[in-house]
Parts: structure tokens; C-alpha cells; sequence
């Protein structure tokens, strides 16, 4: 199975390519889940981990757009909360066991064919201290042969640890041999000067990232 980023639909028996993504969106309240469902639907993804949901109520669509929802209850109005949205009956995957453990933490195994992927979807608030932590007790509950793979945004850049808490972070990836499979930027250009830093991460062992495009 390959995941991707190409829009070719899937073959029968779960070969072929689907797409999945991590997304920060501006808020999931008042139809923001919605709107994501439907431009998900536009690029033609499988399957996203969205974060900073901000959704701080259990009042929230479980279904747009041909996605069935499971977002977290975020402990904040102004930042957090994370939701997994997904294509049912896809020809692609299957999501099994989908649980929110933590506002900013979600696992679930995504199968494809005869491989089977334990994924953590996180979002690490910038001055998050603890949310590494979550995320290792979410890994020692990983099955047995099941792929390790973690999709989300940490707001950490690997290869420029800023401070100890970037280092803890980085220290726990290379600790469970995580690697970087897809290369995601953010950028803005204020007054002339280019901004950018990698804090949005899709991570798989070095074995796995082959899969991914």
C-alpha cells in the first residue's frame, strides 16, 4: 500500500494510492469542521488528522462532506483540540480503534491490505511541556506488529532544537527510530523577509517512509 499525495483513486483489495494529511485549520466551531470536511474533499484526501479544532463542547458534526468526524474536547477556546476525519468504505484503508486519549491526542489504526499502522495524531502547543510525555504513553500502548506512525504538529524543528523542551521532543522520535516521510513547510513573508520553520511532521520508520510520496 502507498499513501500519497496523488489524487488516483485506490484499486479494489486495498492496492494503489490514497491520501492522507495534517491540517492546522483556523477553528472547527460553527461549521469550521464542516468547511475542512469539504476541502479535504476538494484535494481529494483519504484521511486527516486537523488540529487547533478549538471545539470545546461534544457539539460538533460527525459527518460532512463523505468524512465521518471524531474530534477531542479542547481545553481552550483560543488553541487545541484535534479531530480525525475519514472516508468510510474506502477502497484504500480502514480506521480501526479510533480513540481521543488527551485534548491534543488521538490514536487509531489505519489499515491498508495485509499492513496494519498504529497512528498518533498530536498537536504540541509551542510552550507544551508535558504533551511528549502523553504522546510516549500513547506509543507503549502501541499492538504488537502493528507500524508505528505519527502525523500532527509538534512546533519543534528536528534538525534546530531551539530550547530543552524541542530536545526532549527530538530525543523521544529518535528514541522510538522515527523519520520524517513527507516534507511539510510552513512560510509567511512579512515586511519583504521570508519566514518559514517545519513544525507540521508526518513520521514513519525509516522501512515505512518508502510507502509514503
Amino acid at each position: 500500500m502507498t499513501m500519497s499525495t496523488s489524487s488516483a483513486p485506490p484499486s479494489p483489495g486495498g492496492s494503489g494510492a490514497f491520501t492522507l494529511a495534517a491540517w492546522n485549520i483556523r477553528c472547527g466551531r460553527n461549521a469550521g469542521l464542516t468547511s475542512a470536511a469539504k476541502g479535504l474533499a476538494q484535494m481529494g484526501v483519504g484521511l486527516a488528522v486537523v488540529m487547533e479544532t478549538k471545539i470545546t463542547d461534544v457539539r460538533y458534526t460527525r459527518l460532512a462532506a463523505g468524512y465521518k468526524i471524531l474530534a477531542s474536547k479542547a481545553a481552550s477556546h483560543n488553541q487545541g483540540g484535534i479531530a480525525l476525519l475519514w472516508k468510510e468504505n474506502h477502497q484504500g484503508f480502514e480506521v480501526e480503534s479510533a480513540k481521543i486519549l488527551t485534548p491534543n491526542l488521538l490514536t487509531f489504526q489505519l489499515v491498508t491490505g495485509d499492513e496494519r499502522f498504529y497512528c498518533m495524531g498530536i498537536y504540541l502547543p509551542p510552550a507544551d511541556t508535558m504533551g511528549v510525555e502523553d504522546l510516549r504513553a500513547a506509543w507503549e500502548a502501541c499492538p504488537e506488529g502493528c507500524m508505528p506512525l505519527v502525523l500532527g504538529d509538534l512546533n519543534v524543528n528536528f534538525s534546530e532544537p531551539r530550547d530543552e523542551r524541542d530536545k526532549v521532543i527530538r530525543d523521544f522520535i529518535d528514541d522510538i527510530d522515527l523519520l520524517d516521510a513527507a516534507r511539510w513547510t510552513w512560510r509567511q513573508k512579512r515586511e519583504g523577509k521570508l519566514h518559514y520553520s517545519q513544525p507540521d511532521y508526518v513520521m514513519a520508520r525509516d522501512r515505512d517512509c518508502r510507502r509514503f510520496r
